[in-house]
């Protein structure tokens, strides 16, 4: 079921996916990493793709709503990706408009007293991460430009062990459901733990800093995301056993194949923009193989 979130809208497809959805009946289970797989490549081949998006957010006590869009054109290294999403405060809407055409990538960011734009050059990312690779440094296979939701779930996939997939129905719409946990050595890699210290240990860091696991719902006919929620460690007073959402993002109101003009995908505002290609590389652990 659909948890402490509106109903999801059936979806409208204007063009056919590219291969026709695993065929199961309801209350069937699957591999949720099979049907990972099988998400990312249909997401990787439509030609365009368009949807509205819901956000919710809960954190120290607070809970935020934010709604917005995804376009998502072309294939590749040639993928046209656009993500937005406008979060409503007492003072001013918190705007994040996130834009890729395949050679650059750009966030805009405004708040009640701030805007900012940063761009970042990703054909010198994916020179770097080139060179990461042909050093053996397979860990850097995805560290490339923003790809959209395909590379969300590659990501997704690559740190957290997802466990078998079930099917759900709610609203006359049918769900795949997967819950995915870290995987150690991701895990380790992140909060950076001495010898001696245990799994356990790590997850009890995770509190308030990192999601304990992440829940994630495919439309059982095209397997596109419905919702993807991160779900932290209940707090240590809490009565119940129900581990509160950090954040929960879903898809609705899917198109595929519409027709999206191409200035979608340029500057999202007329402003100066600050290079942080330098800064993103290092994020990646790139830096050092840049530079030689």
């Amino acid at each position: 079921m659909l948890v402490a979130c509106r109903p999801v809208p059936a979806i409208a497809q204007n063009a056919s996916p590219p291969a026709p959805a695993p065929s199961h009946s309801a209350g069937s289970t699957a591999s949720g990493d099979v049907l990972l797989d099988s998400a990312i490549n249909r997401l990787q081949h439509h030609s365009s793709v368009s949807a509205r998006v819901r956000l919710r957010v809960r954190l120290f006590g607070h809970e935020l709503f934010g709604t917005g869009r995804y376009l998502q054109k072309g294939s590749g290294g040639e993928r046209q990706v656009r993500f937005e999403l406008s979060i409503p405060t007492s003072a001013t809407p918190n705007v994040m408009i996130s834009v890729s055409n395949g050679r650059q990538w750009w966030r805009y960011l405004e708040t009640l007293d701030n805007q900012q734009l940063t761009v970042v050059d990703l054909t010198a990312v994916r020179a770097a991460a080139a060179d990461a690779r042909a050093e053996g440094l397979s860990t850097f296979s995805h560290a490339t430009a923003p790809g959209g939701l395909s590379q969300t779930l590659q990501r997704l996939q690559d740190n957290f062990q997802f466990a078998s997939a079930s099917q759900t129905t709610q609203a006359d719409r049918t769900f795949w459901v997967t819950r995915g946990r870290w995987k150690t050595d991701r895990l380790q890699q992140l909060v950076a733990p001495t010898e001696k210290e245990q799994v356990s240990k790590l997850f009890r860091q995770l509190s308030g800093r990192l999601p304990r696991e992440v829940v994630l719902y495919l439309y059982d006919d095209s397997l596109f995301p419905a919702k993807i929620e991160y779900v932290g460690s209940a707090p240590a007073t809490a009565s119940n056993t129900q581990q509160p959402t950090f954040s929960a993002i879903e898809f609705f109101q899917i198109h595929f194949g519409p027709v999206l003009d191409e200035s979608h995908f340029q500057r999202p505002r007329d402003m100066i923009s600050e290079d942080v290609t330098d800064r993103y590389v290092k994020d990646m652990g790139l830096a050092q193989t840049r530079s030689r």
